[in-house]
């Protein structure tokens, strides 16, 4: 049974879950990785079948649960990309939110969570998971990281397109854009994104791409993304 949770690393995902869990039964701990790793301090507060969430970069996650792992405590990462092997002990699991955390509201309810570990680790996650009302569904490292890769498509590569777009529209608002965002977002999801896809490079309209590489003539950076994009568009798209 779940006695108390502790989360090391205050960032984004670790205040999410905090949040998330600190209206739950159980006790829960908050704790910043910086200035030195203050796990190091928290340590004598973890007592045996708690669980403890690092919610810290890939690289320390080995050190972290390493030394954790004397406490009998059930070690937790959150990483999409890692296996559940990088954490150093027997009681080890992961939690993962397929989702981002940069903005305010998270609607926890619509985020599928991906559990795995041990049976007595994953059977806490799960436990935990139905606790806070939240779609689950057990996971491989294989699957994890297909999902992180794709993930990383959807989510961080589409944010910064969105960043270019801006900084190409300037001095304009880039309020002109949110119907063509918006809309593209729905079709997205509601459709083939292949036979959703619309613009010059899937029409061949070499005229068209050969003035926005001009008008791209001081966007370098700009002007070699829009370049491979309308490459990759033309290959796909035949």
């Amino acid at each position: 049974m779940i006695q108390r949770i502790s989360i090391f690393g205050a960032g984004r995902v670790g205040q999410a879950l905090y949040d998330l869990f600190k209206n739950l039964k159980h006790p829960v701990k908050l704790s910043s990785s910086r200035a030195g790793f203050s796990y190091q301090f928290a340590k004598s507060e973890i007592h045996e079948d708690d669980l403890v969430f690092i919610t810290c970069p890939s690289a320390v996650i080995p050190v972290i649960s390493h030394d954790l792992s004397q406490t009998k405590a059930h070690i937790v990462h959150c990483s999409g990309a890692d296996s559940v092997d990088i954490i150093k002990s027997t009681k080890r699991g992961v939690f993962y939110p397929l989702q981002t955390f940069s903005g305010q509201n998270i609607a926890w309810e619509t985020i599928p969570i991906f559990i795995q570990g041990d049976e007595q680790t994953t059977q806490q996650l799960i436990k935990l998971a139905q606790n806070c009302g939240l779609k689950h569904q057990i996971s491989t490292d294989q699957k994890r990281a297909r999902l992180h890769l794709a993930a990383v498509f959807a989510n961080n590569f589409t944010n910064a397109i969105f960043q270019a777009s801006h900084q190409v529209l300037k001095p304009l608002s880039k309020e002109y854009l949110i119907p063509l965002i918006e809309e593209t977002v729905r079709n997205a999801v509601a459709n083939n994104p292949k036979k959703a896809q619309t613009g010059p490079a899937i029409r061949g309209d070499e005229s068209t791409i050969q003035k926005h590489l001009e008008m791209l003539a001081d966007w370098p950076n700009e002007s070699e993304v829009y370049r491979t994009l309308t490459e990759y568009i033309k290959v796909w798209g035949k």
